[in-house]
C-alpha cells in the first residue's frame, strides 16, 4: 500500500495583501508566516512521517514549502507541472474578492471555462488525478509526500471518495495552509480504492 501525503503550500503574500490585490503566481511568495508553517511542517514530516519520496508543484509558493520539507528530510524534490493550482489566465489586476467570484463561477458550472485560455473545474480534477495516479504506480508500497495546492488537493478529495464533482459546492473541504491529507490506497480482493486516514492535519502549527 502506498501512503499518500497531500500537503497544501504555506499562506502566500497575497493573503495578506493591504490592498486586497491578487498577486501574480511569480510574485506570489510565501510570506514571513508561510515561511515559518513551512519550516514546522518539514520538521514534522522528517521526525514523525518520515517520507520516502516528495513531489511539488512548480509554482512559487509550492515550491518555496516543499524546498523547507527537503531542507528537513534530505530528499529532492520532484517537481511535476499537473499539481499546479487551476490555470484561470486572468488579468493581474484583479482584488481578492473578484478573484472568489471566479472560483464560484468554476464551482457552479465544472465543465464551463471562466474566459478563454481558462481551464474548468473539472479539467483541473482530470490532472490532478493523473498526476496522483502516475505517481502512485511509481512509488508502490511507499511514502509519498505532495506540496500543491488548495484546489488540487480538493477535487483529489472528491474523487477518492467516489463524490460527484457537481457536488463541490454542497460538501466544501476545508484545507489550512500546510494542512496535510493523508490517504492510503487499498485493494479487498477485486475491490481497489482509497482510505483517508487524517484530513486537514495541522498539529506542527500548535502554538505558532
Amino acid at each position: 500500500m502506498t501512503n499518500l501525503y497531500l500537503i497544501r503550500h504555506g499562506r502566500q503574500l497575497s493573503a495578506d495583501a493591504p490592498d486586497d490585490r491578487w498577486l501574480p503566481e511569480e510574485q506570489n511568495a510565501l510570506s514571513e508566516r508561510g515561511h515559518a508553517q513551512a519550516r514546522r511542517l518539514g520538521q514534522y514530516l522528517a521526525a514523525r512521517i518520515k517520507p520516502d519520496v516528495l513531489y511539488a508543484s512548480p509554482v512559487l509558493r509550492a515550491r518555496q514549502t516543499a524546498q523547507a520539507v527537503s531542507d528537513a528530510t534530505g530528499l529532492p524534490i520532484q517537481f511535476d507541472d499537473r499539481l499546479c493550482e487551476s490555470r484561470l489566465n486572468l488579468p493581474s489586476d484583479m482584488t481578492t474578492a473578484q478573484i472568489m467570484e471566479v472560483w464560484l463561477a468554476m464551482r457552479r458550472c465544472v465543465d464551463r471555462p471562466f474566459n478563454t485560455g481558462s481551464e474548468t473545474w473539472l479539467d483541473l480534477q482530470r490532472r490532478a488525478v493523473e498526476a496522483i495516479d502516475v505517481i502512485v504506480a511509481a512509488q508502490p508500497d511507499r511514502k509519498v509526500a505532495v506540496v500543491a495546492h488548495g484546489g488540487v488537493i480538493e477535487t483529489l478529495f472528491f474523487h477518492f471518495l467516489g463524490f460527484p464533482i457537481e457536488r463541490n459546492l454542497q460538501a466544501f473541504v476545508n484545507i489550512h495552509h500546510t494542512g496535510i491529507f493523508h490517504w492510503r490506497n487499498f485493494q479487498f480482493r477485486e475491490n481497489r480504492g482509497w482510505e483517508l486516514l487524517a484530513a486537514n492535519d495541522t498539529r506542527h502549527l500548535d502554538g505558532l
